[in-house]
């Protein structure tokens, strides 16, 4: 795996893991007791957190965070963070340099010593 491969998931994982956490942690934990007290649509907000690469920035859009611009910015600044982490990994991934060739034998006459006598070889 190439430097570049390794840093873009390393910084896709580093966005998307909070994410992924908070959504999470708002299906189990609070959705349960909003469906108790009759209120059973869930935020859409934190659910668009969940989905990798594009849904902070609609997460930011949604009703709810109108007006917050804090969290407007910090679902903005994952999704950023989940993006470039993305596109440095698929960057590194389609890299289609080839590896520098190895320098072919050149032709040559050696002279040398082999079993216990001279030796001749020649190379093309």
């Amino acid at each position: 795996m190439s430097p570049l491969s390794t840093a873009g998931l390393t910084m896709f994982g580093l966005g998307y893991m909070p994410s992924l956490a908070i959504g999470v942690g708002y299906l189990v934990i609070i959705y349960p007791f909003q469906y108790l007290i009759s209120e059973n649509n869930p935020e859409p907000a934190l659910l668009w957190l969940m989905v990798p690469a594009v849904g902070p920035f609609f997460g930011a859009r949604t009703e709810i965070l109108r007006g917050e611009h804090g969290w407007q910015a910090f679902y903005v600044g994952l999704g950023v963070v989940q993006s470039v982490g993305l596109l440095l990994w698929a960057t590194a991934l389609f890299d289609d340099r080839d590896p520098p060739p190895t320098p072919a034998p050149r032709a040559g006459l050696h002279l040398g010593i082999a079993n216990g006598g001279p030796a001749l070889s020649i190379t093309w």
